[in-house]
């Protein structure tokens, strides 16, 4: 008899009928159990949204903990746990407790981070954060470690903490580390497409990431849209580069 794997992981024997969207599937355990956790959390967002908005942020944070309270036996991948913390940070950060969202986003890195979204949003928060306590050298740090876990399912968001990190490295009146600098090369070789030229680093950076949109709304001028932006940088003076 054939095994029916998991629809979601392909990998572990199907268990179980779970509704996604409102459609039947067959998943396993461990699929099925980190589904559930999502969604006791992901139920409750427009009820933290609305606190944070009224400015109930005490009350956020309790509904925060009620959830984790409730599944923190079954957060076998830390997703849950990063999730909170993230919330937790930023409503403290959001409130000027600076000491309690450091303290938060301490605490979710000694838990661990369930994918590198996770990862890369710590990132930018702490720095965010080091910046606002006047530790600008710290939240540099903290985006150089983070720019080395290059994955190409979260490149826009890897750009744009590259951006911070030229703005702060300017602030601070350094440098940025070259190996950072052929970063958003790489990016638009991977998606085939020409690196924009621009006044500063920071603007082709920008541009970049417009040519990406672009292209995965599928536009078929994305490419030659930028050719031209190229051509038009060269006919406007010969100094113009890609850096800063």
């Amino acid at each position: 008899m054939t095994m029916v794997v998991c629809a979601n992981c392909q990998t572990r024997p199907a268990t179980k009928e779970y509704i996604l969207s409102g459609e039947p599937c067959l998943v396993c355990d461990s699929c099925s159990n980190k589904w559930d956790v999502q969604h006791a959390y992901e139920s409750r967002l427009l009820e933290i949204i609305n606190l944070k908005r009224q400015k109930k942020c005490d009350e956020a944070l309790a509904c925060l903990d009620s959830i984790w309270d409730a599944n923190k036996h079954r957060d076998h991948d830390h997703w849950l746990s990063g999730s909170i913390a993230r919330d937790r940070a930023e409503i403290l950060f959001e409130t000027g407790r600076y000491a309690e969202a450091e303290q938060a986003y301490r605490g979710w890195a000694e838990v661990g981070f369930a994918n590198v979204w996770h990862r890369l949003f710590f990132a930018g928060g702490l720095a965010q954060l080091l910046e606002a306590t006047g530790r600008d050298q710290e939240a540099i740090q903290v985006l150089e470690d983070v720019l080395a876990y290059d994955d190409p399912r979260h490149e826009d968001f890897a750009l744009r903490l590259l951006v911070e990190l030229i703005r702060l490295s300017e602030k601070v009146g350094q440098p940025v580390n070259p190996k950072w600098l052929t970063f958003p090369e790489t990016v638009a070789k991977r998606n085939d497409l020409e690196m924009p030229v621009r006044d500063t680093l920071s603007e082709a950076i920008e541009a970049l990431l417009e040519a990406r949109d672009a292209l995965y709304r599928g536009d078929p001028n994305a490419a030659d849209d930028d050719d031209d932006s190229e051509a038009e940088g060269d006919a406007e003076t010969d100094s113009t580069s890609g850096s800063p």
